[in-house]
């Protein structure tokens, strides 16, 4: 009986190569994700803002992110909106996510343009316990990432 000096699979190989190829091509579509991705992992926000009054029957709210190193982008995350009235009570409660792909690009305060997000609320959904007179909004960014970023803004609140 005769020994080969070689190391032989056999039939295995046939079992084994496509393993190995479904595991790289697995790893090489991740690794095409990340580097070709716009997303910023937000630590502060650029900008935020609301527009609006009872008188228009809406609010709009705006949003820009800012990495670490100040760079403006989009993140998918969940934002979290409170309302709450001078008494101190919660007229407004709504979380939602948001994804990448529906930042745009907003202006800020100066003219500025930045990549956000700008989502509206009805007047009529605040409740009957708005009271009339200053509210504050705090707003809330939770990115996918773990990073959770507040923020609060004074709006004139409905009667």
């Amino acid at each position: 009986m005769p020994v080969r000096g070689g190391f032989s699979l056999g039939p295995k190989k046939y079992f084994i190569f496509p393993l190995v190829a479904i595991v790289l091509v697995f790893f090489l579509i991740i690794g095409l994700n990340v580097y070709l991705s716009n997303e910023i992992q937000p630590t502060a926000f650029a900008a935020l803002g609301v527009e609006g009054s009872p008188e228009r029957g809406e609010y709009k709210f705006t949003i820009a992110l800012a990495d670490q190193n100040g760079t403006n982008g989009p993140a998918d995350g969940y934002i979290a909106l409170k309302i709450i009235n001078i008494g101190g009570e919660v007229i407004f409660n709504s979380n939602f996510r948001v994804k990448s792909e529906e930042f745009c690009e907003i202006k800020a305060g100066t003219g500025v343009g930045l990549i956000g997000y700008s989502w509206s609320v009805p007047v009529a959904n605040l409740g009957s316990k708005a009271g009339g007179g200053r509210g504050i909004a705090e707003v809330m960014f939770l990115s996918l990432y773990g990073n959770s970023i507040t923020g609060t803004l004074e709006m004139d609140l409905p009667d």
